[in-house]
């Protein structure tokens, strides 16, 4: 007969103190609450949820906001905060969770080697030319936040290519408040080889006013599509200060030449609008109604209309600061004939020229 050997339950004192020691902690922290326990997310970093990729010349740019709340969804995040942000590169493609152990990992760089415009941060990379013909490239992001490491941005992938060497002729010459420029058609891209084509161009603007003191504003695009011609007129011009310009050419909407030497000129605005056209005159039961075209210049104020009677040689000032092209006269007396003419208004004082005169009798 066999017999069975009993086995007593193994004991740990020290385990078995430390599980009620435990249990009688989270006894403690759920009192008063209701329902499961749940654990409070920290204010740790998140990762950059997404960045930006670009070419310009031979230097690939990142760029990108970091989050606004930290891991707990409440904590504001605080730029100061960050200690350095690092960037990882490979030139092919690795599978999920190789990256940031495989990729190369370029120097810690912190945030007052970065440019910053508004809340974006931007990051450029050099690189050969024999890197950019034709290849691929993939990128991702991490920063330290109080001594603790965000995880990885998620990667991204970007093609570049050889866009030209540079734009060459830039000029700019001013009729009255336009400013027009011109530049030549580049030929040749980065390794002197025949450009293989042009998607257009962008032409950056910047305008330093000449009663601001504060660091120079950054150069941004003039129009929201590509330019298409080698020249452009730039009417937006009602700022006083000093007016910089440089182009740059597209191979493709993320690929540009790096930008041409730079033109300036100093708008001083002693230009009055364009002259008012289109005037009517109408006549109503109790008023005479004046109409005209509206003025399209951007520095426009408004308009002063003028009066005369038949009997009258010369045209008075009959209102100011009329903001529409349209104005009903009701000061008019039964049996005359009045004459009008309108002039616009910049926010400078300049006065346009008058208008035709318009007439009607009441």
């Amino acid at each position: 007969m066999k017999k069975h050997r009993q086995t007593q339950p193994f004991q740990r004192p020290g385990i078995a103190l430390a599980a009620l020691s435990l249990t009688a902690a989270l006894f403690v922290c759920a009192c008063g609450r209701k329902g499961p326990l749940r654990l409070e997310p920290r204010p740790e970093p998140t990762a950059i949820a997404d960045f930006q990729i670009r070419q310009i010349g031979a230097v690939i740019e990142l760029s990108w906001m970091f989050p606004p709340v930290l891991g707990d969804g409440t904590t504001a995040f605080d730029p100061g905060e960050v200690s350095w942000v690092r960037c990882f590169h490979s030139d092919r493609h690795l599978k999920d969770g190789q990256f940031q152990r495989r990729a190369e990992a370029l120097r810690k760089i912190t945030l007052d080697e970065l440019e910053k415009q508004g809340l974006t941060y931007r990051l450029r990379i050099p690189f050969a030319t024999a890197e950019l013909t034709g290849k691929k490239h993939f990128f991702s992001l991490m920063y330290a936040y109080r001594r603790q490491k965000s995880p990885l941005a998620p990667v991204q992938e970007f093609s570049s290519d050889l866009p030209a060497a540079g734009v060459a002729g830039l000029q700019i010459t001013q009729e009255e408040k336009a400013l027009r420029l011109d530049w030549k058609r580049p030929t040749g891209n980065l390794a002197g080889k025949p450009l293989s084509r042009i998607t257009g161009y962008v032409l950056y603007r910047r305008i330093l006013p000449a009663d601001e003191t504060e660091a120079d504003p950054a150069f941004v695009p003039v129009t929201k599509e590509p330019i298409l011609q080698e020249k452009y007129e730039d009417t937006d011009t009602s700022l006083e200060g000093r007016y910089e310009y440089r182009v740059a050419a597209l191979l493709s909407a993320r690929i540009e030449s790096a930008p041409s030497d730079t033109v300036k000129i100093t708008m001083v605005d002693k230009y009055p609008p364009d002259i008012p056209s289109g005037m009517v005159v109408f006549r109503a039961r109790d008023h005479l109604l004046i109409n005209w075209l509206a003025v399209k210049d951007s520095d426009l104020s408004h308009y002063r209309i003028y009066r005369r009677a038949d009997q009258e040689e010369e045209f008075v000032l009959l209102v100011d600061r009329v903001t529409e092209p349209h104005y009903e006269d009701r000061s008019v007396k039964a049996g005359q004939t009045y004459h009008y003419q309108v002039t616009a208004v910049d926010i400078r004082g300049n006065e346009s020229l008058p208008s035709q005169a318009g007439k009607e009798a009441f």
